[in-house]
């Protein structure tokens, strides 16, 4: 479960790195 938070946590860093 703690997999799916970091994948989430993540996702969200890439996503500001597009921006």
């Amino acid at each position: 479960v703690h997999r799916v938070i970091s994948s989430i946590c993540y996702a969200i860093n890439h996503s500001f790195n597009v921006y």
